[in-house]
């Protein structure tokens, strides 16, 4: 990597005004494949706003050009509800075929046009980092700064991992940082010519409430619940794919008098329709659209019943949540339901059957949820978006020091 010149403190101190940060100015490219990149950038900016600093978010897939954006979220929730094999069958091409991203390929020659435009974007803005939360952006700023006009500012970089794995194309990339879901995992994202010196244990940042915990019999009462019951939460990401109907009906009729299942639809409102009519008069089924207060709704919960996706189960860990995990897309997910698993936080079967006895069973052992629980032990948690921001920008000496 090139010798990069970075503004100083003092022109950060300038830009913060009296808020007492650095006032960095930072740029996070994120990307509308999945809820997890932006909701990764958006605690982080939480994150560096709260310090002072400026922060400007922009979805990297519009350098490309302007309609791919809303092209990618659409086919990608289509492609998690309807045909959740494609984007495993996808995922594992990327990476067995690592050559389809290098240079010169069809796929850099498409974001070879949003390149060009994010360098003159870069150039214009003048920011002190460049905060990247999938590996598109990665590999654009990578591209970008490589050629820059000598002489000029080049921001400080990096990639936030939003798996418990390597993403495909990482290897084509060259940041400054890698902030990594765990030391274990190093090796995952050591590829192509990243030394491991750039590696940073930081965990993957989600937001602030989810870093505290509110005891579940507390959050039971505020939720209007039972204190003694025993809550189970279904919630298969925003989009709500999977085997969610089924699970539910399975459940459904299975749940004894103090147990109770909260399943959570998100955006999916023709999910939300069917379980409405076919469980809806269970007493012990809640069946709910679209919930804001996620944290609160876990604090409540005893067990939770997921897809693996790498900021979900970052926020049940956070809350020390036993997880039963959905195999609902494959691909990276595969990683995540893994590293919970071999850790003891998580459970996970074949059939839907299987699943659904496998919930009952938990969620009636004290033994196994506290065993789960406890295991979150032998995990290096870190609070992921102040971790990050200790190093991208840290606390300022006082001037007379």
């Amino acid at each position: 990597m090139g010798c990069r010149t970075r503004v100083g403190t003092r022109g950060r101190r300038e830009r913060a005004g009296e808020t007492g940060g650095a006032g960095m100015r930072a740029l996070i490219l994120s990307c509308s494949i999945g809820g997890g990149h932006d909701a990764c950038a958006r605690a982080v900016s939480d994150e560096l706003t709260a310090r002072g600093s400026e922060c400007v978010t922009r979805d990297a897939l519009r350098f490309v050009f302007r309609g791919l954006p809303s092209m990618f979220s659409r086919s990608h929730v289509w492609v998690y509800r309807h045909t959740p094999a494609v984007f495993g069958k996808v995922y594992r091409f990327g990476e067995t075929h690592p050559a389809s991203f290098r240079e010169g390929t069809t796929f850099r020659r498409l974001f070879g046009r949003g390149t060009r435009k994010l360098k003159k974007y870069l150039l214009e803005g003048e920011f002190d980092t460049v905060i990247c939360t999938h590996v598109f952006p990665a590999m654009m700023v990578s591209d970008a700064l490589r050629d820059f006009p000598e002489g000029a500012k080049k921001p400080e970089t990096c990639f936030i991992a939003t798996d418990y794995t390597g993403s495909p194309g990482m290897a084509e990339s060259d940041l400054d940082y890698y902030f990594i879901p765990d030391r274990s995992l190093a090796h995952c994202f050591t590829v192509g010519d990243i030394p491991a010196d750039r590696m940073r244990p930081s965990g993957i940042p989600v937001r602030r409430a989810f870093y505290r915990r509110v005891p579940t019999d507390v959050a039971k009462e505020r939720a209007g619940l039972p204190p003694d019951c025993r809550h189970m939460v279904m919630m298969c990401g925003s989009m709500g794919c999977g085997p969610m109907y089924g699970l539910t009906r399975l459940l459904a009729g299975e749940l004894a008098e103090n147990e109770l299942l909260t399943v959570v639809c998100g955006t999916n409102k023709q999910l939300y329709r069917r379980l409405t009519r076919a469980c809806g008069t269970f007493a012990r089924v809640r069946i709910l659209s679209y919930v804001k207060d996620v944290s609160a709704l876990l604090d409540s919960a005893d067990l939770y019943l997921t897809k693996p996706g790498g900021i979900s189960v970052t926020e049940a860990a956070e809350k020390r949540l036993p997880m039963i995990l959905i195999d609902t897309v494959a691909g990276c997910e595969d990683y995540n339901l893994q590293f919970f698993v071999n850790l003891g936080a998580a459970k996970t079967a074949e059939s839907e059957k299987a699943i659904a006895a496998l919930c009952l069973d938990t969620l009636r052992s004290d033994t196994a949820l506290h065993e789960m629980s406890s295991a979150y032990d032998r995990r290096e948690a870190a609070n992921g978006a102040r971790y990050i921001c200790d190093i991208l920008d840290p606390p300022q000496m006082a001037e007379n020091e």
